[in-house]
């Protein structure tokens, strides 16, 4: 169903190093079915940044389920949300 986008609340999780030089990054949220983007500025790369942001978006958005490649960033997924969380295969486009 997730893949089919037919079904509004699954989104594909992702995040974007701004530089080099400094650690901040974008978390991006794309809810697959709409293609709509949410876009956070977290202060880095790591777990913690990415569930404490998805904790904080949780309070307004309801997710039915998340998809992320396999970084370390997201690696503690679960541990920050109530829906189910899908892992991409390495070199498989979301």
């Amino acid at each position: 169903m997730i893949n089919q986008r037919e079904e509004f609340g699954n989104y594909e999780i992702d995040t974007v190093l701004l530089t080099k030089a400094k650690e901040e990054c974008l978390l991006t949220l794309t809810e697959r079915k709409t293609r709509s983007e949410l876009i956070r500025l977290i202060p880095d790369k790591s777990a913690q940044s990415v569930n404490m942001e998805l904790k904080i978006i949780q309070q307004t958005i309801t997710f039915k389920s998340l998809t992320s490649d396999n970084g370390r960033e997201f690696a503690c997924l679960r541990e920050a949300v109530t829906c189910s969380v899908h892992y991409c295969h390495n070199l498989c486009k979301l």
